[in-house]
């Protein structure tokens, strides 16, 4: 399969966007049952590149991903508006980062 195309998989899961050689690659959403949600760069079925991932309790992160990962620089942005902008490492937060509160205080490190 290539092109532009949906796909609707038998959990409840569903993809909108780009296939090549019948796998995610290209700009395209994916939604889990449970209400999960990622927007952006597929290589392989993986995220990779730039994307924003949306937990269904609201939090949400933006910025870099490598297999499937949350890798390089991104922002995790909580559902109580605090936010963490930094570098993360398959997953983890990794190194300075800035912690910004609602309020606006700001802490590093």
């Amino acid at each position: 399969m290539h092109g532009h195309g949906v796909s609707i998989q038998q959990n409840g899961d569903s993809y909108e966007g780009e296939w090549y050689n019948s796998l995610r690659n290209g700009v395209g959403t994916y939604k889990w049952h449970d209400g999960d949600r990622y927007i952006g760069d597929w290589k392989e079925n993986q995220r990779q590149g730039e994307g924003q991932f949306w937990w269904a309790n609201g939090d949400k992160y933006v910025g870099h991903w490598n297999n499937d990962k949350r890798n390089g620089n991104g922002e995790k942005i909580y559902k109580n508006g605090n936010k963490h902008q930094g570098n993360w490492n398959y997953d983890l937060k990794e190194g300075l980062g800035i912690f910004i509160c609602k309020n606006g205080d700001k802490y590093q490190g």
